[in-house]
């Protein structure tokens, strides 16, 4: 089945090209890349990609979202829980990435280690505090490999009663509630750390993170920031490139 690198973004980001070299220089080959973008930013993103010696060689499909820019909510609800944007996505194996996240390049885990996974995201919450658990709480979608065919099952079939329930509307959220077989602790962990919550697993690099800094730091962000550092070569210039 085929694997596609997606990440949807409508502004002139500054992280965009060190981010798009990041993922496709550590993905497999047979890991095309797809970007969704809006009316307003083709331009600049065409050029973050022919400036690359990385991505030159690489299969991209670019696709308009038809519209100048979302905001998160519109990222939330409209994009990415509608079929017609999951129908649109040419791979069935998903890593879907941001312009805040990476893949840390000294990191001992491979994306085929997850990719058995329906939906795997980074670990979302205050600290659990042990290991090999069975995770049920919330995998932050910033970072995350997910199928396209499961994302398709469940906005088809059970989107609409989620909501109706009362259901938390968020994109992650609702997808974390259906994942049937889902990862254990460790696993979230060597895949994804997330704002910062958790610290590395056994003090090596995880797959990828996701706004390591923290982006509230009320809420516990950006706890286990300094250990991150230490162990995930390059995260010092996915922050600046971010404004932080």
């Amino acid at each position: 089945m085929s694997k596609v690198a997606l990440i949807v973004e409508t502004r002139e980001h500054k992280a965009l090209p060190f981010v798009l070299n990041n993922v496709m220089s550590i993905l497999p080959d047979e890991y095309s890349l797809q970007i969704f973008h809006g009316t307003s930013n083709y331009d600049y993103i065409l050029n973050s990609v022919q400036n690359d010696k990385v991505l030159i060689d690489k299969k991209i499909e670019f696709t308009n979202l038809g519209i100048d820019s979302i905001t998160a909510d519109d990222s939330s609800l409209e994009i990415m829980l509608t079929i017609n944007f999951w129908e649109k996505v040419i791979g069935e194996t998903i890593l879907y990435f941001e312009c805040d996240t990476m893949l840390c390049p000294n990191s001992e885990h491979k994306i085929q280690d997850f990719e058995h996974f329906d939906y795997i995201g980074g670990y979302w919450g205050n600290e659990l505090g042990v290991m090999n658990q069975k995770y049920d709480r919330v995998m932050n979608g910033g970072l995350s490999l997910r199928k396209k065919s499961f994302m398709l099952d469940i906005i088809k079939n059970k989107l609409q009663t989620h909501l109706e329930m009362g259901g938390n509307p968020c994109e992650d959220y609702f997808v974390s509630e259906m994942v049937i077989g889902r990862p254990t602790f460790e696993q979230v962990l060597s895949f994804s750390i997330d704002n910062g919550y958790m610290y590395p697993l056994n003090n090596k690099a995880p797959f990828g993170l996701h706004a390591p800094w923290g982006k509230v730091k009320s809420k516990g962000h950006g706890k286990y920031y300094d250990r991150i550092k230490e162990v995930c070569t390059g995260v010092q210039e996915l922050e600046k490139l971010n404004g932080i």
